[in-house]
């Protein structure tokens, strides 16, 4: 627990400064890329607070929660939970930005979310084509990247349904 619970307090605290908050989600949403953390993180129940999060009126606490849960999501230990949770939806709302960085950001959460049989079809209809498909070629030559988008490409096409939506994007 430690400094977790007293940041997840001020994170879904209504009352709270809004910038108090904005705080407190960004430090969850870093403390969040330590592999270690995230472990703690599901064992300490916070992926329903980070999704709820990721739906409030404030654009940068969703966009935190969802960073959060971006990170949560590649580890391969926790995807399953963040699947089960509703964690995709939050993933995919950043998948949807104009931002080629944060577009960048997500493709490994998007790319481990996709090996789930439950999410194929939901990362084609919802928005999670765009990022993998800008790097299937990714013009910086970052061959990571574009491991990583054919990777996801792989896994959706597993889908007949996904089939149209892949070759016609």
């Amino acid at each position: 627990s430690g400094v977790l619970e007293p940041l997840c307090a001020l994170a879904r605290s209504e009352d709270m400064e809004l910038e108090i908050q904005r705080f407190s989600v960004l430090a969850i949403a870093n403390l969040a890329s330590c592999v270690e953390n995230q472990r703690t993180f599901i064992r300490e129940g916070m992926l329903p607070l980070l999704i709820s999060l990721s739906n409030v009126a404030d654009a940068e606490v969703r966009q935190y929660a969802a960073f959060a849960l971006v990170q949560i999501a590649q580890n391969g230990d926790t995807r399953k939970v963040v699947t089960e949770e509703g964690g995709l939806e939050p993933v995919l709302y950043l998948a949807r930005t104009d931002e080629p960085e944060i577009q960048r950001e997500v493709l490994p959460a998007i790319t481990t979310l996709s090996f789930s049989d439950q999410n194929k079809i939901d990362i084609c209809k919802n928005g999670g084509l765009p990022p993998i498909l800008a790097d299937i070629c990714p013009k910086d030559n970052n061959l990571e990247a574009s491991r990583l988008a054919c990777s996801a490409i792989a896994n959706l096409s597993e889908k007949v349904e996904n089939m149209p939506s892949i070759v016609d994007a």
